[in-house]
């Protein structure tokens, strides 16, 4: 059997978070014609201003239908360091019809946030 095509999932673009405590949420996806194993994290965050741009903690919420309460499943880690940078990983999604992503600054600094989630 063939590999599936990769598939990429927007999930913030240049986000801004201010200051320890700000978050943002992306989705909710549909996740059900998506193969989870396998599945990529890819990120950067960047300073605003002088100074760092604190630590992004990123997780993942999932829920059985859409509109429906989401419970935290699980974590993609945090970002890359107080000097922002980029980072790639591979990340494990507990299988769920519908995820968010919540990435929420969990140190001091400002940081511009771009990420996207690529699944098969």
């Amino acid at each position: 059997m063939a590999e599936r095509k990769i598939n990429t999932i927007p999930l913030f673009k240049s986000a801004i978070f201010t200051g320890s405590g700000t978050s943002g949420t992306a989705g909710p996806f549909d996740m059900r014609d998506y193969h989870l194993n396998g599945a990529a994290l890819i990120y950067t965050l960047s300073p605003i201003g002088v100074g760092t741009c604190g630590t992004l903690d990123i997780t993942y919420s999932v829920c059985s239908v859409y509109d429906g309460t989401y419970i935290v499943a699980g974590t993609f880690g945090t970002s890359v360091g107080t000097a922002g940078g980029s980072d790639a990983r591979s990340v494990t999604i507990i299988p769920a019809p519908f995820i968010k992503v919540i990435a929420g600054m969990g140190t001091s600094g400002s940081g511009s946030f771009t990420a996207h989630l690529h699944v098969r």
